[in-house]
């Protein structure tokens, strides 16, 4: 699954790249920039670009926090997401492997670091730091980056973009027909608008 993952990573990225203001924070990086940070070691600098993406996206996911994703807690914040949403839309096993807390041993209280949707007290199987993540293949961390992407894709910025596409594609196939039926022209749409195809890409080769 990894090469259609990468590909979905890499046209969001380039889609929205003003949304998550990739240019404004100076985090730039092409295909082969990303494929070595997703398999990069921590402390390297393809290692610190991999978490400066991160970081953008998880801003989008939260952007009054008392304590905004950094550099320094974006790992934190990713295990929390997909604990809660991993379910939702993840593809395939959950990369952080998780076990129930016994609420009948108060010992066990305060070893919860999240909830799930359904409210169950979860917690790693193995106390969670950073060396969880740098651990899993890169498969794994190009999982956890779509996922990322696809709960950035939820938020009202992207959410009214594609919205918006939407209605111009519908008023622009409206004013067409109408044109057709009166034997007018039919006039170019404005070269500034954004319509549905624009969101799709064509397919390489042939089948």
């Amino acid at each position: 699954s990894g090469l259609w993952e990468f590909a979905c990573v890499l046209d969001f990225f380039s889609r929205f790249s003003q949304q998550l203001q990739f240019e404004a924070k100076k985090v730039e990086f092409d295909a082969s920039d990303l494929e070595r940070a997703i398999e990069s070691e921590p402390g390297s600098a393809d290692f610190n670009l991999l978490a400066r993406i991160h970081v953008q996206l998880l801003l989008g996911l939260h952007p009054r926090s008392r304590d905004p994703p950094s550099t320094e807690n974006w790992l934190q914040y990713l295990m929390k997401k997909a604990i809660k949403r991993w379910h939702e839309i993840g593809v395939g096993p959950n990369p952080f492997a998780l076990e129930q807390v016994d609420p009948a041993g108060e010992a066990n209280a305060d070893e919860a670091d999240v909830t799930d949707a359904q409210g169950v007290a979860l917690r790693p199987r193995s106390p969670f730091n950073e060396q969880n993540y740098f651990t899993i293949s890169p498969g794994d961390r190009l999982s956890l980056l779509r996922f990322l992407c696809e709960l950035r894709a939820e938020h009202s910025d992207i959410r009214n973009r594609i919205e918006k596409a939407h209605t111009n594609t519908r008023k622009t196939a409206k004013k067409d027909l109408l044109s057709a039926k009166l034997h007018d022209h039919v006039t170019d749409p404005d070269p500034e608008q954004e319509f549905v195809d624009d969101f799709r890409r064509e397919m390489a080769g042939r089948d």
